[in-house]
C-alpha cells in the first residue's frame, strides 16, 4: 500500500542562486540519513541531549526505524551540493508499532517516556496511518522552509497512498510549535511530562512529549460501546 507512490525528483529555488533538490529517500542513503539524524537527535532533542546520549549509541538505537523509512517510499530529504539540508523520514505505523529496538543503556529512559504516550484515537484503523517518525534540518538551514518542505512532500506521499492519518510524536518545543501552529497536527492526552522521572530532570526548554495526530480524510468515528 504505502510503497506504490514513487514521487519525481524537484528542484526548489530556496535562496537566490542556490538549488535545493527534494527527493524520496532510498536505502542506498542510510549512512548519511544515520549519521545526519544521530546528530540531530544528541543536539536538539531533548532527552537525548539531557542524557549525553553518545552518536554511535544513537546510530545503534536508530538502524532498524531507518531500515524502514529509508525504503517506505514515504520520507524525503532536502540536498544541496551533495550535502543533507533536511529531512522527513515516515513509515507505515503498523510497521513501527513491529520494530524490534536494539537495548541502547544510554537511551533507555527516553524510550521509556514514549513508551507511556496514548495509542491512536478510538476508530483509527493502525493500517491506514503513516508515522511520521523525524523532521530536522541542519543549523546552518534553520528558519527557510526547508523542514516545511520535506514533511509536506511526506504528507503527499502518504495521501496518495491512501493514509487517513499521520501520527507524530513530538519532544520539543520547536517540533511541538511546527506540528500544531503550523502543519494541522492535534495533540493527543495525555502527554509525558519529563521532569516526572528522576533521570530527565535535568531536560531544559521543553517540559514534556506530545503524540499528535493530523487527519488527511476527516476524523473517524469511533465505535459505538458495546451495551
Amino acid at each position: 500500500m504505502f510503497s506504490s507512490y514513487t514521487p519525481r525528483f524537484l528542484r526548489l529555488n530556496l535562496q537566490a542562486h542556490t538549488f535545493t533538490m527534494l527527493r524520496v529517500v532510498k536505502p542506498e542513503d542510510k549512512d548519511r540519513v544515520s549519521l545526519f539524524s544521530a546528530t540531530l537527535f544528541v543536539s536538539h532533542e531533548p532527552m537525548f541531549k539531557a542524557l549525553n546520549v553518545p552518536v554511535n549509541d544513537m546510530q545503534l538505537l536508530l538502524s532498524p526505524v531507518l531500515d524502514a523509512c529509508c525504503s517506505s517510499g514515504l520520507s524525503f530529504m532536502l540536498e544541496q551540493e551533495g550535502g543533507i539540508v533536511s529531512l522527513s523520514l515516515a513509515l507505515p505505523y503498523t510497521q513501527y508499532q513491529t520494530l524490534q529496538w536494539p537495548q541502547v543503556a544510554s537511551a533507555r529512559p527516553a524510550a521509556m517516556i514514549l513508551n507511556t504516550l496514548p495509542p491512536l484515537p478510538a476508530g483509527q484503523d493502525p493500517a491506514n496511518a503513516v508515522y511520521m517518525f523525524l523532521w530536522g534540518t541542519s543549523s546552518t538551514h534553520m528558519g527557510k522552509g526547508c523542514i516545511r518542505t520535506a514533511v509536506e512532500a511526506s504528507m503527499q506521499a502518504a495521501r496518495r497512498a491512501g493514509c487517513s492519518c499521520l501520527v507524530a510524536d513530538v519532544t520539543n518545543v520547536v517540533s511541538q510549535h511546527l506540528a500544531m501552529s503550523h502543519l494541522g497536527f492535534q495533540p493527543l492526552e495525555p502527554r509525558a511530562c519529563y521532569h516526572d522521572h528522576e533521570s530527565l530532570k535535568g531536560v531544559q526548554g521543553t517540559e514534556y512529549a506530545i503524540r499528535a495526530v493530523k487527519y488527511l480524510a476527516g476524523k473517524p468515528e469511533a465505535e459505538p460501546a458495546a451495551a
